[in-house]
């Protein structure tokens, strides 16, 4: 069983990414998976798993069982427990199986992908963030696509200069579309995986300067419900305190008190 230590990664992953993972891996692995359709990830078996994204797609032509594993940390038996999730998943589906790791820590070395025996070669496809140039993740328009080029390879660009590019993008695609204050809460939380959460926050504000509030769903919810009974479900989504305050236009007293009644 997977040591469950990422959640906040997997969380961001999930959320923003459950619906449109096939499409988005254009951006990331040059692959193109098309027709992708969810499909339950409980295989119940005696050794219970429960892979991170699983869906039915046609990859050239061809459909596919499409499995991604989201990797936090290097992890040296990765090879046999994807090849356990490729036996478990053929039986299940009898379909072909592609199978993705997606690595974004920080952490030097690689994982094995490769399981060679007398009859038998299994292989996996790893993805290192880290080798991914930002711009070409920062080239689609799709904003949860987007917040994942800070997890990229900046080149010789400071790293300052890199996450204000990325920022401004996220400007540009969210426009009256995304809940800014969560994306901006996102963004620190993947940063810290490069050691840019401090950079982030110095930024932050940048994002919602660089767009009218008013126009942003978060500041239209506030106008259209109580202000307070919005922060609260902001709040329970994990969008950052002080975002909410600042664009619900509530004190720090205010959203402290939300945060005691809801346990936080």
């Amino acid at each position: 069983m997977k040591e469950d230590n990422s959640q906040p990664f997997d969380r961001i992953f999930k959320e923003n990414l459950q619906d449109i993972f096939p499409v988005a891996l254009s951006a990331i692995t040059g692959s193109e998976y098309t027709d992708a359709k969810p499909l339950p990830a409980d295989l119940p078996k005696t050794l219970s798993r429960k892979p991170d994204f699983l869906y039915r797609a046609k990859l050239m032509g061809d459909t596919v069982v499409l499995h991604i594993e989201v990797q936090r940390k290097i992890d040296y038996r990765m090879h046999g427990r994807m090849l356990l999730y490729a036996g478990l998943l053929y039986d299940k589906y009898q379909l072909p199986v592609k199978q993705l790791v997606l690595y974004i820590g920080g952490e030097n070395g690689t994982m094995p992908v490769q399981i060679t025996m007398p009859d038998f070669t299994y292989q996996y496809q790893l993805v290192d963030f880290r080798q991914i140039p930002y711009r070409q993740i920062m080239a689609s328009d799709n904003p949860s696509v987007v917040l994942l080029a800070v997890l990229g390879d900046f080149g010789n660009e400071p790293g300052e200069a890199a996450v204000k590019n990325i920022i401004g993008k996220l400007a540009e695609v969210s426009r009256n579309t995304v809940d800014l204050g969560k994306f901006a809460y996102q963004l620190q939380i993947l940063g810290d995986l490069r050691n840019l959460g401090g950079i982030i926050t110095e930024l932050e504000h940048t994002m919602l300067d660089e767009i009218k509030i008013e126009e942003t769903s978060l500041y239209k919810k506030g106008c259209k419900d109580n202000s307070l009974k919005a922060a609260a479900d902001f709040l329970r989504e994990g969008v950052d305190p002080e975002m909410v305050a600042r664009v619900l236009k509530l004190s720090m007293e205010q959203i402290e008190e939300l945060q005691k009644g809801l346990g936080k």
